[in-house]
């Protein structure tokens, strides 16, 4: 999936969702939950996994302006995305970061 333009001009405050994977599942279905009933006119939305973004879940959140961003892990320890992270997260500047466990940070 490319990832929509966030722009730095929108004064929205920008919530990153950080979860390990994208699918089907408890944890998706509650992040699903939050974008969808946020209010619009007041946050912006990215979402990230670390290992994989499914289209056919992504699709359940309504708002167009939702970034997602795959990583790619692969299974096992994955030190190797840290700096990966740090640049994406440098490149979106989130005001809140928000995940549901401690595995995917």
């Amino acid at each position: 999936m490319s990832p929509l333009p966030i722009l730095a001009a929108d004064p929205r405050p920008l919530v990153v969702h950080l979860v390990y994977r994208f699918d089907t599942g408890g944890l998706g279905n509650g992040v699903v939950n939050l974008i969808n009933h946020m209010p619009a006119q007041h946050y912006r939305h990215a979402l990230v996994a670390l290992t994989e973004v499914s289209p056919s879940f992504a699709a359940r959140i309504r708002r167009p302006d939702v970034q997602f961003h795959a990583i790619g892990k692969p299974p096992g320890h994955g030190l190797k995305i840290y700096p990966q992270l740090v640049r994406l997260f440098r490149q979106l500047r989130p005001a809140i970061v928000h995940t549901r466990n401690l595995a995917p940070l």
